[in-house]
Order: C-alpha cells, then sequence, then structure tokens
C-alpha cells in the first residue's frame, strides 16, 4: 500500500495473481481450437482469389509457348481484374510488336533481295564484256562478290522461310 500525497487515502497493488505453469496439452488444445477456424476461414477467402491467379497462369503459359494472342477473360478474374487488363494489355501491345517486326523483317528481306540479285548480275556482266580478259585481281574480286552475293542470298532466304513459318504460311 502506498499513501497518496494528502495521507488521507491509499493505492493498494495487490495481490497479484500467480501464474501458474500452463499445462502443455492445454495450451495446444486452446491454440488448435482458435487457430484452426482462423486458417480454414483465410483458406476459404483465398481459394477464389487462388483459383482466378491460375487464370493469369495459364495465358501467361501460354503466351510464353508462343500463343501470342492468349488473353485472361476478366469476367472469371473479378477480383484480380487489374492484374488481368494490366496482363491483357501487355500481351496485345507484345503481339502488335512481334507481327511489325515479323513484317518489317520480311520487307526488309524482300527489298535485299532484289538489288542485292541486280548488283551481282550487274558485276558478271561488266567483268564479261571485257572480252573474257579479267586480270588476276579482278577475276579474284569478281569470285568475292559472286560468293559473298550467294551466302547474303542464303542468309536473305533463311530469314523469308522463318518469317513464313512462324506465320504458319509454312510448316517445317
Amino acid at each position: 500500500a502506498t499513501p497518496l500525497s494528502n495521507g488521507t487515502e491509499i493505492v493498494r497493488f495487490g495481490p497479484l495473481p500467480s501464474f501458474e505453469r500452463i499445462d502443455q496439452k492445454a495450451a495446444t488444445t486452446t491454440l488448435a481450437i482458435v487457430l484452426l477456424p482462423a486458417a480454414l476461414a483465410i483458406a476459404l477467402l483465398l481459394r477464389p482469389v487462388a483459383r482466378q491467379l491460375r487464370h493469369v497462369e495459364r495465358a501467361a503459359q501460354a503466351i510464353a509457348a508462343g500463343d501470342l494472342s492468349a488473353r485472361v477473360d476478366q469476367r472469371r478474374v473479378r477480383a484480380a481484374k487489374p492484374l488481368a487488363q494490366a496482363f491483357n494489355n501487355m500481351a496485345s501491345r507484345t503481339e502488335a510488336l512481334v507481327r511489325t517486326q515479323r513484317e518489317l523483317l520480311q520487307a526488309v528481306s524482300h527489298e535485299l533481295r532484289t538489288p542485292l540479285n541486280s548488283v551481282i548480275g550487274f558485276a558478271n556482266v561488266l567483268a564479261r564484256n571485257k572480252n573474257g580478259h579479267l586480270e588476276p585481281q579482278e577475276l579474284r574480286y569478281l569470285e568475292r562478290i559472286q560468293g559473298n552475293g550467294r551466302h547474303l542470298l542464303a542468309l536473305i532466304d533463311e530469314i523469308l522461310d522463318l518469317s513464313r513459318i512462324e506465320s504458319g504460311r509454312i510448316s517445317l
């Protein structure tokens, strides 16, 4: 007991409760009774969200496998709708960029092929118009032009074939 400043009143602390050692089995049972329903409730609440996220995961796997048209059905992912919208926007942009890249690559390849054939043919005509007489150095240059030209044409043909395969116009 502690007297207050005027001495007439006393503040008393106690008796303090005595804490006995809690029985381990009782503590475990109490925790199980409290935590198990909470865990069950959380699992039930998160299950629909997990299912919705699996829809996003399947769409991501489809895109990774090459199906650039895969999208997330936003009606099936209400809780993850902002994620689905962002994913679909990203997928649309990626699809457009890849399509543009393929078209550009194919157009450039076609545009390179014709002038390259013309330059090689022109070099041959000029060389042959010298009445068949070529200096050794000129002959080496002509052979190098022809070899490099064939190599470049083969690369362009491979690019065009790859472009056709990717667009589905031909198969392997």
